[in-house]
């Protein structure tokens, strides 16, 4: 039977395999862009039914965890995550396109809950703090991933045998990988529907919105801007999401140190500050090597903001910790989710540069809400 310890290995594995099949997609956004004929506008019309598909998918997953563990429905939305890239390779309309990202994006909030349920059961088992390490493994297999997507374009190989290759060899390593998933001793309970919002849960959940558009729009709208506005090839286009993952990366695996030595507050207001600086550079150059490392800078601002709302979600004490945390989780989907087809409304209309200002936007209003983050009621 596999323990704790060794669940740890195989969730790290599942929290980078979601990174990487998400970054197989985001990486190649501009070329089923140019294959479909599809304006800004319409391709973030398209990218709302990824929205769609994930906040129904999210509940219902957490009603099926409370009945039957993380575990089951871990194992599910894994193979299905993988497997939902053959629908986008194989899309022929606007309309199959939409199609194939409802169900992507039910595969991904239904393997984003239940990942993120049992890392906790594996967290509480172990008795210490690791959940900053699961992040970080995601944002490993979200920067290759997105390398890997770049090398595709650049080679020119088309959607249908790139994700089919990586379908294949992702599902491959997931099977391989779930038999290590241990059986917590406990069984989670879904959050219960309230209307007493605290004030504090309402803040928190806030900052994660404004915070996640802005990672939203660099997983959906980083490369785009680069080959569309920047002006470089496919291949070096899909750079930008990994120079951020990369940074994403490193702050990650720093930033318990840093919480520790600056406190959740100066982290979250400093972070989103950093970000703010990063994405202004990004949005002002009309050179490929400034653009990336602006969004590099943005990664590594980023990198330990969500962990610190969560944890924040998790002190305040006049909810129980899971009604909380549920909360602001949902708040941030809706911003990650929502913010890239908002930007491409608006780069319809502005352009795809102006329409980026909006995330230093959103990026001011998290660094203001930081600073009255709770530490706890």
């Amino acid at each position: 039977m596999p323990t704790p310890q060794s669940s740890r290995i195989s969730v790290s594995a599942i929290f980078a395999l979601n990174g990487l099949v998400l970054a197989s997609w985001v990486s190649r956004i501009p070329e089923a862009q140019k294959t479909l004929g599809m304006s800004p506008g319409v391709l973030g019309l398209a990218l709302l039914a990824t929205s769609v598909g994930s906040l129904v998918a999210m509940p219902v997953t957490g009603w099926l965890i409370a009945r039957r563990g993380s575990r089951p429905l871990l194992r599910w939305s894994s193979v299905a995550f993988c497997l939902s890239l053959l629908p986008l390779a194989a899309s022929g309309s606007v309309w199959a396109l939409a199609g194939a990202l409802l169900l992507f994006g039910a595969a991904a909030g239904a393997q984003n809950v239940a990942m993120n349920t049992h890392a906790v059961s594996v967290e509480e088992d172990i008795g210490k703090p690791i959940m900053a390490s699961f992040h970080a493994a995601f944002s490993m297999g979200a920067m290759l991933g997105a390398a890997l997507g770049g090398l595709a374009a650049g080679q020119h190989w088309g959607l249908l045998p790139h994700f089919a290759l990586a379908s294949a060899v992702l599902l491959g390593i997931t099977l391989f990988t779930l038999p290590g998933l241990h059986q917590p001793s406990h069984a989670g309970s879904a959050p219960k529907l309230t209307f007493r919002i605290p004030v504090a849960v309402l803040g928190l959940g806030a900052i994660a919105c404004t915070e996640s558009v802005a990672e939203g729009a660099m997983a959906d709208w980083s490369a785009v801007y680069l080959e569309s506005t920047i002006g470089v090839d496919p291949g070096r286009a899909a750079f930008g999401f990994a120079a951020y993952s990369a940074t994403m990366v490193v702050g990650r695996l720093l930033g318990d140190k840093a919480t520790a030595l600056l406190g959740p507050v100066r982290i979250v207001v400093g972070g989103c500050s950093i970000a703010f600086l990063g994405m202004t550079v990004a949005v002002l150059t009309t050179s490929y090597p400034i653009a990336l490392a602006g969004f590099a800078v943005m990664g590594i601002g980023l990198s330990a903001v969500i962990p610190n709302v969560f944890g924040a979600a998790g002190r305040v004490k006049s909810l129980p910790p899971g009604v909380g945390m549920a909360a602001v989780t949902m708040a941030g989907y809706v911003g990650f989710l929502n913010g890239p087809p908002l930007i491409g409304g608006l780069a319809q209309y502005f352009g795809l540069r102006v329409a980026m200002m909006f995330v230093l936007l959103c990026l001011a209003i998290a660094a203001w809400l930081g600073r009255r983050m709770p530490a706890g009621d």
